[in-house]
């Protein structure tokens, strides 16, 4: 489940503030014009105080947001953000009220009143009502301020963690194709002059399978049906080389079909299982590959007879795929998958089987990504 970048941090820019805040406060005007005109039922001349009161009030809080963008809001502890929201919100409201005042006496030409009714006891009421306007204008800006950023930093990480999974996948790719082309190429020199007819199909099955391999290089999640097809073919190849030694049962849950994994999952285990298998299992080696779909868990399991090889040997060195193989799958699961998976390898004396489970239900980041 690896997430697709969210674009829509990149649709806010300047001018889509301009539409919000211009927007916003024009359906705030209109539904408080109707609400005053309803209950308090004005006179004509009162009219012109709202207009006024309305355009001091834009043009502030457009003060406001200036001010803050001139802040560097994280060099600044919590408390000591929220004092200066709260000392802007007082300022621009006290200059409000007195701006509003002021116009309004200009417009009627009436100074000898103003002066005569100004007290500035009669200033903190509706300077303090005003400033909860310009306090809840703030919580908004910083709490859309700081979704963009979070979602800036979520896209980011989303980015590094699909750039992290095409690294380990080109890694995992690197280290399947050189020994088994290395194999598949010698086993079709040699069905060339036994059987012409198994080599072409031999060669088919290779151009497939790396089909595969080609199409997924810039895919992290593929349908499962995919990568089970590609390790059919995968199988039919080692199938040639090993004859009768080899037998694989696919089990493979319908309802699994459909489900995104991460491309070239299966397969590192598959490839131990035969590589192992034939080293220690009675022959024919048998291994078993099935899916299931619990409580939208998805299981996934590769079983075969043999015993378990220790992923070191006994200079203390690792073996060239077991260790390497299965760390590689544990390590991209819990890239993918983290915290939303588990990973078993069940060993006995005549059977291994290497298990792991993903709950479909969960999100497959941390923001991760984002």
């Amino acid at each position: 489940m690896v997430p697709s970048p969210d674009n829509s941090v990149k649709n806010i820019t300047p001018a889509a503030f301009w539409r919000f805040h211009i927007g916003g406060w024009l359906v705030f005007v209109i539904f408080h014009f109707v609400h005053l005109k309803i209950m308090i039922k004005p006179e004509n001349s009162d009219y012109l105080v709202w207009v006024v009161a309305y355009l001091t009030l834009l043009a502030l809080l457009t003060l406001q947001r200036y001010i803050f963008k001139s802040l560097n809001y994280r060099d600044y502890k919590l408390i000591t953000l929220v004092l200066i929201i709260f000392a802007t919100a007082m300022i621009l409201s006290f200059i409000r009220h007195m701006a509003v005042n002021l116009i309004v006496v200009l417009i009627r030409n009436d100074f000898v009143t103003f002066f005569k009714k100004f007290q500035l006891s009669r200033t903190i009421n509706p300077t303090f009502f005003n400033s909860m306007i310009f306090i809840g204008w703030s919580g908004l800006y910083f709490g859309i301020k700081f979704w963009i950023e979070w979602n800036e930093q979520r896209e980011q990480t989303q980015k590094a963690h699909t750039l992290a999974q095409k690294v380990q996948l080109q890694l995992l790719r690197y280290q399947i194709n050189p020994h088994f082309l290395f194999n598949s190429l010698n086993s079709i020199r040699a069905l060339i002059s036994e059987n012409k007819n198994n080599a072409k199909s031999m060669i088919t099955e290779l151009a497939e399978y790396l089909r595969y391999s080609l199409l997924s290089e810039n895919i992290i999640e593929v349908p499962l049906n995919q990568e089970i097809e590609a390790i059919r073919h995968y199988y039919a190849i080692e199938k040639r080389r090993y004859e009768n030694n080899l037998e694989i049962d696919f089990q493979i849950d319908p309802d699994t079909m459909d489900l995104p994994v991460i491309s070239f999952l299966i397969h590192p285990l598959v490839e131990n299982a035969i590589k192992y298998g034939m080293r220690t299992s009675p022959l024919p080696l048998k291994i078993e590959i099935n899916t299931k779909l619990e409580s939208d868990i998805l299981k996934v399991a590769v079983i075969n007879t043999g015993k378990w090889v220790e992923p070191r040997t006994g200079d203390g060195r690792k073996e060239d795929s077991t260790g390497t193989g299965l760390e590689n799958v544990r390590r991209r699961l819990q890239s993918a998958y983290p915290g939303n998976h588990s990973f078993y390898i069940d060993k006995s004396d005549n059977r291994v089987c290497v298990r792991f489970e993903i709950n479909r239900n969960c999100e497959s980041y941390d923001e991760e990504l984002i």
